[in-house]
């Protein structure tokens, strides 16, 4: 069975290789000392997310709303200081995205309002349901934005706002560069979720998991995907009917029955948990320098609370 799970892209491993020579001065032939890091799999089976010891390293979902939320505003009061009215778009951080290994519906909640859909917002859900529809389309009922009214001239007064200090001061990524960790999880990621042409596919690792999920399947008279892990056969990821949701409730139950979650985010774990102690030291220092952001971010939207979004 195969699967279409993300794998690290060629330049990001290029990326990772140069900067673990960049890193290789310090020597990582022994484990740092590791001393109240969580190193397991947590799978919340309410919400359907999965963090893993290297998440907890990361900036959360929540952590990148309130960044991307203050460089809106803070984009906004730069254009208004030029003369141009820009209305902050607020990200949505309702749904938490996180789901390590794990693919397909696995919570009953979710299953019984998306089907097979990712959990997002309703006005995304009903894009998804569209596939292929320009981005500037816009539903009966949708509410213009202020923003669209704006000339090109004006957008370019506003992106250059974007890519100011003031803006870029929230930008998480010059403060989470990759390094030498992300190479190696990429590598081990690859044995455990082996990568093939047509997607993932099982490995000694994994197989026992799918295939206890592929007899439940098939145990209720529903047979597998072969050509998505975590799926089943007559599931559509851009239609929401009774008979999607049937068939996901379906999935739920057969993930729930053989603890598929837990065992995927397991084998996870296990692979993290050797870098996370050989690197405990620099992604520890990254964390640190990525709260500092956040925090930052969370006190300048507390000091410009005036400033609404879109909606």
């Amino acid at each position: 069975m195969t699967s279409t799970r993300p794998v690290m892209s060629t330049l990001a491993v290029v990326l990772a290789i140069a900067l673990a020579g960049a890193l290789g001065a310090c020597s990582h032939d022994d484990p740092a000392p590791v001393s109240g890091l969580d190193l397991t799999a947590d799978v919340d089976l309410v919400h359907g997310t999965v963090v893993e010891p290297m998440d907890r390293f990361r900036d959360s979902p929540e952590d990148d709303a309130v960044t991307q939320n203050a460089q809106q505003v803070a984009m906004s009061l730069c254009a208004r200081a030029k003369g141009i009215r820009w209305v902050p778009v607020f990200m949505d951080s309702t749904y938490d995205r996180r789901s390590g290994p794990v693919e397909g519906p696995w919570v009953e909640a979710n299953a019984k309002k998306f089907g097979f859909i990712t959990p997002e917002a309703d006005g995304d859900v009903r894009r998804s349901l569209h596939p292929g529809l320009e981005e500037s389309h816009r539903f009966p009922g949708d509410k213009p934005s202020a923003n669209e009214a704006l000339s090109e001239a004006d957008r370019d007064v506003v992106r250059a706002c974007g890519a100011a200090p003031e803006a870029m001061r929230f930008d998480v990524m010059h403060v989470r560069p990759q390094g030498p960790w992300d190479l190696a999880l990429g590598e081990a990621h690859d044995k455990a979720f082996p990568v093939t042409d047509a997607g993932t596919t099982t490995s000694k690792e994994t197989k026992p998991v799918e295939d206890d999920y592929d007899a439940c399947l098939r145990a209720v008279g529903v047979e597998p995907d072969p050509q998505r892990l975590g799926w089943a056969k007559g599931a559509v990821a851009h239609v929401l009917d009774a008979q999607q949701i049937a068939l996901a409730l379906t999935v739920v139950q057969c993930k729930t029955q053989v603890h598929y979650a837990q065992r995927l985010a397991d084998i996870e774990a296990e692979l993290e948990v050797p870098i996370v102690e050989k690197y405990a030291h620099e992604l520890t220092a990254r964390k640190k320098k990525i709260d500092a952001v956040v925090a930052d971010a969370k006190k300048f939207l507390a000091a410009h609370a005036d400033v609404q979004p879109i909606g």
